[in-house]
């Protein structure tokens, strides 16, 4: 889960949304035979910032929203404060 979250942030500064997005979803992936590091999370977020890339908002809330509900709570400020910019068009 780790490498293919790093993958996906590769992948996101090399503006190659498309493998980024794939990265990312494997990242959010679970797999209870297999103790891994694993940020869910910043996977959910980072997605949530590729679909801002490609103009995909209503999409990018979706995933912000997921990340607040099922997240890790240190993120909470800052995934309402993202919402909260996207909802009021500063992105």
């Amino acid at each position: 889960y780790e490498g293919h979250f790093y993958l996906g942030n590769y992948y996101f500064l090399q503006k190659d949304y498309e493998s980024a997005e794939v990265s990312f979803k494997k990242a959010q992936g679970i797999n209870t035979e297999v103790i891994a590091y694993h940020e869910r999370t910043a996977s959910y977020i980072n997605l949530a910032i590729v679909k801002l890339e490609q103009g995909k908002t209503k999409e990018a809330i979706a995933l912000l929203e997921k990340a607040k509900r099922y997240g890790d709570p240190r993120f909470t400020k800052a995934i309402i404060l993202m919402l909260a910019q996207i909802k009021h068009g500063k992105q």
